[in-house]
C-alpha cells in the first residue's frame, strides 16, 4: 500500500509539472474544430470499419467449435458493442451468461449480469438494472464479479440521482452511491482506471477541480492517445477546465473527446452534445446544429434514452431560432405567391381578350392565318411562362426543405418533405392548357384520329381533356418541334417525348414521315376561331 502511495505522488508531481508546462496558446480551437469536421465527413468509414470487424467475430461465433471459445468471442462481441449498440451489447451478454452456466462457470456468469446491469443504466434502463442486480448471486462472485458488481451498483444509484427531480430521492440515490462507491474502492486496486475515475468525479462533484485535475492526470497517462477510454478521459478534463474557468482548453478537451469518440466508432457521446450545447449558447447556430444532429441520430442508434433528454433542450433551443427564420420565410413565400397569383390573373384575363379579338380578326381566311399565328406563339409562351413559374415555386419549396431537413426537425420537415405542391400546379397547368387548346381545336382528336389506323386511334375517358401524346402532338400542332423544348414544357425526359412521337407515328395511315406535317395543318383553315 505505501509502495503504491509512493508511485501516486511521483505520478502527481510529473503530471503537474507537465500540465503547467503546457502553454495556453497550444490550444489551437479553429485547428481542433477542422479535424473534428474531417471527422463527422468521414464517420461513415469509421462506422463501416467497426460494422466489419463485427461481422469477422460473427463468423468466428459461427465456426467456433467448443462453447469455450463461443464464450470467449460473445465476450468480445459484446465489449465491441458496449459503446456502439446497446441492445446488441445485451445480447451477447445474455449469451455469455448462457454458455457460462452451461461450461459451469457460474463466476463468469454473474459478472456478466453486473456488466449487463451497467449497460442497462448507461442506456437509461434502471429499473431493469436494479432488477438485474438483484439476480446476482454474490456468494459465487469472484474478484472481477465483485469489481463489475459494485461498479455497476455505483453507477445505477449515481444516474438515478443525476436524473431525478426529486430532490430527497436525489440525497438518498447519492448517499446509496457513495456507499457503493466506497465498496469500489474496497475491490479495486487503488491506482485502476475505475477508481481514479470514481475520486475524480468525487472531487468533481465537490468542486475541488484542482484536485480532480490532478487524477485526471493519472488517467490520461494511462490512456492510449485517440481511444475510447482517452475520449471519456478528455471530457473529464473538459468538466474540470471549465469549472476552473478556463474556457479555451476546456473546449480543447471537448473536441479532443469528440473526435476521438468518432474515430472509434462510438454512438453513445456525451462530447458531442455537449460541444453543440456550448455552441448554441454561444450564437454558432450552424455548427451547432450539424453536431446535434450526428449526436442526435447516434443517441438513437445506440439506444440510450438519457442522451435524449439531454439533447433535446439544445434540439428545441435550435428549433425556436428556425421557427423565427421559418415565419420570415413564410411571409416572403406568402407574398411571392399573391404576386404569382396576380400574374395568373392578368394572364387569364389576357388571354380571354385575345380569343375575343381572334373571333373578330376571323372573316378571312388570311386575317385567321394569321391571328392564328398569334394565337399559337401566344398560347407557347403563355405555357413556357407558367412552366418557368412552376419550376421557380419548386426551387422555392426544394431551397426551404433542405434549409429546415438539415435542422432535423420532424415537424418543419413534415411541412416541406412532399413535392406534392409541383404536381398540384402541374395538373391545374394541362388542365388549363387542354381547355385553351380544345377551345382553338375542338375537332383536334377527331382529325388527328383520321390520320391514324383504327387501332391506333385515341379514346379520351374525358373530352375536355388530354393525353400525354395528344398534348405533344398539340405542342407540335403550335409549332414547338423541337423534343427538348417539348419535355421541358410538360416536364418529361427527352426520351420519353421521342417514345411518344414515334409510337404514334408508327400507327399512321400513310407515310410516317408525313404524319406530323399532317397534324401541323390540322385546323390551318378556320373561321371565327373554330375548324370548319
Amino acid at each position: 500500500m505505501n509502495k503504491n502511495k509512493i508511485i501516486y505522488l511521483l505520478l502527481f508531481f510529473v503530471t503537474f509539472l507537465l500540465t503547467a508546462a503546457s502553454p495556453v496558446s497550444a490550444y489551437d480551437l479553429s485547428q481542433q474544430y477542422h479535424l473534428l469536421d474531417e471527422a463527422l465527413a468521414q464517420s461513415t468509414k469509421y462506422i463501416a470499419a467497426h460494422e466489419q470487424s463485427l461481422r469477422k467475430k460473427k463468423v468466428l461465433l459461427h465456426n467456433a467449435s467448443s462453447k469455450q471459445q463461443r464464450l470467449r468471442i460473445s465476450y468480445q462481441l459484446y465489449e465491441s458493442y458496449v459503446a456502439f449498440q446497446t441492445d446488441s451489447a445485451l445480447v451477447y451478454l445474455d449469451r455469455c451468461i448462457a454458455l457460462s452456466e452451461a461450461i459451469g462457470h457460474t463466476a463468469f456468469a454473474q459478472s456478466c449480469r453486473a456488466l449487463k446491469a451497467t449497460q442497462f443504466s448507461v442506456a437509461g434502463y434502471y429499473p431493469e438494472a436494479l432488477t438485474m442486480l438483484r439476480e446476482v448471486n454474490r456468494k459465487e462472485l469472484d474478484k472481477t464479479g465483485r469489481q463489475n458488481y459494485y461498479y455497476a451498483l455505483n453507477h445505477v444509484y449515481g444516474e438515478m440521482a443525476s436524473y431525478t427531480s426529486d430532490k430527497r430521492l436525489r440525497k438518498q440515490f447519492f448517499g446509496i452511491a457513495d456507499s457503493y462507491r466506497d465498496s469500489m474502492y474496497a475491490v479495486y486496486p487503488a491506482s485502476s482506471e475505475a477508481v481514479l475515475m470514481k475520486r475524480e468525479i468525487q472531487c468533481s462533484s465537490h468542486k475541488d477541480f484542482a484536485h480532480a485535475l490532478q487524477y485526471n492526470d493519472l488517467r490520461l497517462q494511462l490512456a492510449p492517445k485517440g481511444s475510447h477510454v482517452y475520449a471519456i478521459v478528455a471530457y473529464f478534463r473538459y468538466v474540470e477546465l471549465e469549472g476552473m474557468g478556463r474556457e479555451n482548453e476546456a473546449l480543447y478537451w471537448l473536441t479532443e473527446s469528440a473526435i476521438a469518440d468518432i474515430r472509434n466508432a462510438v454512438t453513445n457521446q456525451a462530447s458531442l452534445w455537449s460541444l453543440a450545447d456550448k455552441l448554441d449558447k454561444s450564437g454558432d447556430i450552424d455548427r451547432s446544429h450539424r453536431y446535434i444532429d450526428y449526436a442526435w441520430q447516434f443517441a438513437n442508434y445506440f439506444g440510450a434514452r438519457t442522451r435524449s433528454w439531454q439533447i433535446s433542450p439544445i434540439l428545441r433551443n435550435i428549433d425556436s431560432i428556425f421557427q423565427q427564420k421559418e415565419a420570415r420565410n413564410n411571409r416572403q413565400l406568402i407574398m411571392l405567391v399573391i404576386l404569382v397569383s396576380m400574374l395568373s390573373v392578368v394572364l387569364i384575363i389576357s388571354l380571354a381578350y385575345m380569343m375575343k379579338q381572334r373571333k373578330r380578326l376571323a372573316d378571312a381566311n388570311r386575317q385567321l392565318d394569321e391571328s392564328s399565328r398569334v394565337k399559337e406563339a401566344y398560347i407557347g409562351r403563355f405555357l413556357t411562362t407558367c412552366s418557368l413559374y412552376i419550376d421557380k415555386l419548386d426551387k422555392l419549396r426544394l431551397s426551404v426543405n433542405k434549409m429546415v431537413k438539415n435542422h432535423q426537425y420532424d415537424k418543419v420537415l413534415e411541412l416541406t418533405r412532399t413535392a406534392g405542391m409541383k404536381s398540384k400546379d402541374m395538373e391545374a397547368l394541362y388542365q388549363h392548357f387542354d381547355e385553351v387548346f380544345l377551345n382553338l381545336f375542338p375537332s383536334f382528336v377527331e382529325q388527328i384520329n383520321a390520320l391514324l389506323r383504327p387501332d391506333a386511334q385515341f379514346v379520351l375517358a374525358d373530352p375536355s381533356r388530354l393525353t400525354t401524346p395528344l398534348r405533344v402532338f398539340a405542342l407540335i400542332r403550335l409549332g414547338m418541334d423541337d423534343s427538348t423544348k417539348i419535355a421541358e414544357c410538360l416536364h418529361y425526359s427527352v426520351n420519353t417525348i421521342y417514345n411518344y412521337r414515334a409510337k404514334v407515328r408508327n400507327g399512321a395511315i400513310g407515310k410516317r414521315d408525313e404524319f406530323e406535317k399532317q397534324v401541323k395543318m390540322i385546323g390551318a383553315a378556320t373561321m371565327g376561331g373554330h375548324q370548319q
